[in-house]
């Protein structure tokens, strides 16, 4: 069974699937989610962990706001031309998934390449069945236009600081 919503709606993705495996205890539940969809939604593996939902979870880690990024591409104004993308590069730092998913008590693994994935969700799928969440983050690159776009607003507030407080 597949459950989606159709409205390209952030954040929801790791809810629905602690829904889906509370709903259905019986059946693997596999949450298929973005790293910017995670970043509204990161609570959930609390949960999960507190509640012992073994849910799996593989985020696509493209350091990237890609859907936000693409319904702006389709208005082609100033970000477009410009390449910049004003909140959608999501590096500088790197979000650490697995570290973010283990500081709420889900266990998880880094995939860096598409040789790894096999092993990894063979570990996540042993660790569900064991009656524990898990994670993978699977690195990927982004697509379509403004991909290659790094750039985000840079600022520091230590820097514009007049007391060092």
């Amino acid at each position: 069974m597949w459950v989606s919503n159709s409205g390209a709606g952030l954040g929801w993705g790791i809810g629905a699937a602690v829904g889906a495996k509370l709903a259905n205890p019986n059946r693997q539940v596999v949450c298929n989610i973005g790293d910017g969809s995670v970043m509204y939604s990161a609570a959930g593996f609390w949960t999960q962990a507190r509640y012992e939902v073994p849910v799996l979870t593989v985020v696509f880690n493209n350091r990237n706001y890609q859907t936000v990024r693409h319904s702006y591409t389709r208005y082609n104004g100033k970000m477009n031309r410009a390449n910049r993308y004003l909140g959608i590069y999501l590096g500088d730092p790197d979000i650490d998934f697995v570290k973010l998913a283990q500081s709420q008590g889900v266990e998880g693994i880094k995939v860096n390449s598409a040789p790894e994935l096999p092993n990894a969700i063979k570990r996540g799928i042993a660790a569900t069945r064991e009656g524990r969440p898990f994670l993978i983050d699977v690195l990927v690159r982004r697509i379509g236009t403004g991909a290659d776009s790094t750039w985000y607003q840079a600022h520091s507030v230590a820097d514009v600081r007049t007391r060092k407080v």
